[in-house]
């Protein structure tokens, strides 16, 4: 753990301005953040993708928080709930072999994945927002 710490400072000094992964602290410049959708084209990413992975939705919560409560120092008009659910539902893309196979799945299951994105031998679903997250924003409650 020391070393992981060690290695985080470092790479915190050589980022100055960089902001960081909630959980691990190494700052963006070094981590890929994990995106976490909360409407149309807007997400947040309080943790970098390996931490993400690492945590259950519940155990994620409050690296999310934290970000939110920085936002809310600003004035953010995003409601908490909405940034909850979004946690606590989101879904990950799923790996497919196919442009063809994504457009079944899709057909096959209206509403919950969006669309195929990727390249010629690599292609992903994208999951819709989850239904609790729109459900938020519809009855936003701080």
């Amino acid at each position: 753990m020391k070393c992981s710490r060690l290695r985080a400072w470092v790479e915190r000094c050589l980022s100055p301005g960089y902001a960081y992964c909630g959980r691990c602290k190494r700052p963006w410049s070094f981590v890929d953040g994990h995106a976490t959708p909360y409407a149309e084209g807007r997400g947040c990413f309080p943790l970098c993708e390996s931490c993400w992975e690492q945590l259950a939705p519940v155990t994620r919560l409050p690296f999310y928080r934290i970000l939110w409560d920085s936002w809310a120092k600003h004035g953010t008009e995003v409601p908490w709930a909405v940034v909850d659910a979004a946690c606590l539902y989101e879904r990950k893309p799923i790996e497919i072999d196919t442009l063809e196979e994504g457009m079944a799945i899709i057909k096959a299951l209206p509403g919950l994945w969006d669309c195929v994105v990727g390249e010629v031998d690599h292609y992903q679903l994208r999951p819709t927002l989850p239904s609790q997250v729109r459900e938020a924003w519809a009855n936003p409650q701080q």
